[in-house]
């Protein structure tokens, strides 16, 4: 069944082509549709009910930024520099070479870095006549499972995305929060009795204990669940649960410490970071940040992957791996095309739909 309605897609195409500034938000296997703008939120049942309400809100938060600098969508126009999507994919020449260049400096550390390389490329149809109401509902309706969004505004341009992976649900009633450690990534398995290898055992492992470090640090407690597989398309994901408590002034604190998790950037986090200012090339912009809803009860916020920057007919499609001592760089390419291949089909499916 399809996510969106046709009223909602022509909404979509509307807005991007008037330059209005909206979003649009899922949750994970839920079918009500959260719409965005001038600082209200329309909510759409799947009965045909609508609803208003001033009291949920859109975050966004590019890559890097401190949640107290995060964007409401609605709220003034964000101090950034304004985000074109990159017109230059990674060769694979490129990739394999820094890969093996970065595998060296993680064994040597003992550590991971998080290394992306871009697709771009044109929409099989130009300007305003591509539809991105279409392409989000079939993205939407793919990927059930993720939280799936789309915005636009002239600062940020369009951004879509369907991630998989949770950085924290925090309630503002009983304290209790959750985030999870995804790392860990292979083809389905849909016999499910394989056994992960010791590679995405201990990719997974070093975001598991980063979280744990970090939040010791600032004084709170945590328990982690056993591992469990996340299916997202056709690969599937380790993750572990990770729940604490803590009062509603250390929410800031709480994303502050785990973003970027090593899912994103790597550990320690500082080398990380140096590695991805000599090898990548492109900037990520929102890609690697996350996407937050705010409701009276509740803060929610996602990671941004498994997403597409897009302009007019111009996109730009990220897709990034953990790179750890064991790791190769023909096996790390292979992850990136089974993790951006999806969004690739989506994008050129147009002229079908």
């Amino acid at each position: 069944m399809e996510i969106l309605t046709k009223v909602i897609v022509e909404q979509i195409d509307r807005a991007i082509n008037e330059k209005r500034s909206f979003a649009i938000a899922i949750l994970p296997g839920s079918l009500i549709i959260q719409w965005f703008e001038a600082g209200e939120c329309t909510t759409y049942l799947p009965d045909g009910t609508v609803t208003t309400s001033n009291d949920i809100s859109f975050d966004i938060s590019p890559w890097l930024q401190p949640f107290a600098e995060r964007w409401t969508l609605g709220d003034g126009i964000p101090q950034w520099d304004t985000m074109y999507p990159c017109k230059k994919s990674m060769t694979y020449e490129d990739y394999i070479n820094a890969v093996a260049q970065i595998i060296e400096i993680c064994r040597l550390r003992n550590g991971k870095t998080v290394f992306s390389r871009t697709i771009c490329g044109k929409t099989p149809c130009d300007g305003d006549n591509y539809s991105w109401g279409q392409t989000a509902n079939r993205f939407f309706t793919r990927f059930h499972d993720a939280f799936r969004y789309i915005c636009y505004s002239a600062k940020t341009g369009g951004w879509m995305g369907a991630t998989p992976e949770l950085l924290l649900e925090y309630n503002k009633i009983t304290g209790q929060f959750h985030t999870v450690a995804i790392a860990g990534t292979r083809k389905k398995n849909n016999s499910g009795i394989l056994e992960w290898d010791e590679k995405n055992i201990r990719e997974n492992r070093f975001v598991s204990e980063y979280i744990q470090n970090v939040l010791s640090a600032i004084g709170i407690k945590v328990t982690v669940s056993p591992l469990r597989n996340v299916t997202y398309g056709y690969i599937e994901h380790l993750c572990a649960d990770i729940y604490g408590i803590a009062s509603p002034d250390k929410l800031s604190d709480i994303i502050d410490a785990i973003n970027p998790t090593p899912a994103l950037c790597g550990f320690p986090k500082n080398e990380a970071l140096a590695d991805l200012a000599i090898y990548e090339p492109h900037k990520r912009y929102l890609y690697g940040g996350f996407i937050g809803i705010d409701s009276v009860d509740r803060y929610r916020a996602y990671v941004n992957l498994r997403c597409i920057h897009f302009h007019h007919n111009d996109y730009c499609i990220y897709g990034g791996g953990g790179i750890v001592a064991e790791s190769s760089p023909e096996t790390e390419y292979e992850e990136t095309v089974a993790k951006t291949s999806p969004l690739i089909d989506l994008l050129i499916q147009h002229d079908a739909s």
